[in-house]
């Protein structure tokens, strides 16, 4: 069983619960705050060790802004897997929690392999590692082409894959939205570049686009409203991102937003570097309670208010995932003393 399914799902439950605790006290009385592991798979002393650390995460989680709904009942996960006897019945709704169905295919093989017909070889837990061996392949798209996937033969299956991958990609082409920063009104966007509309560097006056990437960059035609800055990657594309991408971004950003713009950020993957632009900007220009206040705000940066505004944007966008790189030269930028931090230009 996957340490997804056996301890990170169990974790996230048992925190989620204390949580919910913390936040309505009225609950606390017959609420269910226990940490369920399997015990053929987690050892009694891993469950200790977990259990430790769970009222602290759980205060973490309580004090952060993301909003804490008043569930009816607490979380407890269920597992199942080949070797499970029946499937649990949960129809008539009487259970005192609700269930969170913990499913995983893996069998248990006594040496760890096992050789299939057809010339599969069955690796017991490689389901783990489906970014190794998945050529791009997501559930939805297995789902949608499972019988085309399922009735090639051994020597045609990469092709097949290959070819319902590459028109995945381009059914969905830029159907995922440009995600507005609700917290602050919209007035901060971020996406991937993917996600932009046709000609998007032709930006109206109401809406800026700032494109950080790491591949070519695009000229804007004279576009006031336009920026595109480009960063290597590696060691000397952090130093970059620091020193020159980071400082000239604000700048434009700073200038939009006083001319009562929103200001979209967009990088190659809509996760990473677009996202660590929109913490420092709504670090530097907007107050703890989401309003614009420009460049003066009166806010001393730490990590409790960098990771504040790192909470907004997953509020509305849970796929953003700053690498720890980049979130290091957001801290470095922000809690550096103002007479050595790069300045805006």
């Amino acid at each position: 069983m996957p340490d997804a399914l056996s301890k990170t799902v169990p974790i996230w439950c048992a925190v989620v619960n204390r949580a919910v605790c913390l936040r309505y006290p009225e609950l606390a009385e017959n609420w269910d705050t226990a940490l369920y592991t399997p015990p053929s798979v987690v050892t009694k002393n891993e469950h200790e060790q977990i259990e430790k650390l769970l009222n602290n995460w759980a205060q973490d989680l309580q004090g952060s802004s993301y909003t804490i709904p008043k569930l009816t009942r607490p979380l407890r996960p269920i597992w199942l897997t080949p070797a499970s006897s029946r499937f649990p019945d949960f129809s008539d709704n009487s259970q005192p929690f609700t269930p969170i169905l913990c499913v995983s295919a893996s069998r248990c093989i006594d040496e760890g392999m096992d050789r299939r017909s057809e010339g599969f070889v069955y690796i017991q837990g490689s389901g783990d590692d489906h970014e190794l061996w998945g050529m791009g392949l997501t559930p939805n798209v297995f789902w949608k082409h499972r019988d085309i996937i399922l009735s090639a033969d051994r020597a045609n299956i990469d092709s097949v894959i290959a070819a319902v991958v590459v028109e995945a990609k381009e059914d969905n082409g830029a159907l995922r939205k440009p995600t507005a920063i609700q917290k602050v009104g919209g007035r901060l966007i971020v996406c991937s570049v993917n996600d932009l509309p046709d000609k998007a560097q032709s930006t109206e006056v109401d809406t800026a686009l700032l494109l950080v990437t790491r591949g070519d960059k695009i000229t804007g035609d004279g576009n006031p409203h336009f920026l595109s800055l480009v960063t290597p990657e590696g060691k000397k594309g952090q130093s970059y991102f620091l020193q020159s991408i980071i400082p000239q971004a604000l700048a434009f950003i700073d200038r939009q937003l006083n001319l009562g713009a929103c200001v979209c950020v967009a990088c190659d993957d809509g996760k990473d570097l677009s996202i660590g632009i929109a913490v420092v900007a709504l670090q530097r220009f907007f107050d703890e309670d989401g309003n614009f206040v420009g460049s003066n705000a009166a806010i001393n940066p730490d990590k409790r208010t960098i990771r504040k505004r790192l909470e907004w944007i997953i509020a509305d966008r849970p796929e953003a995932n700053p690498s720890r790189a980049t979130l290091k030269r957001v801290n470095e930028f922000l809690m550096s003393p103002a007479f050595i931090r790069p300045p805006a230009t």
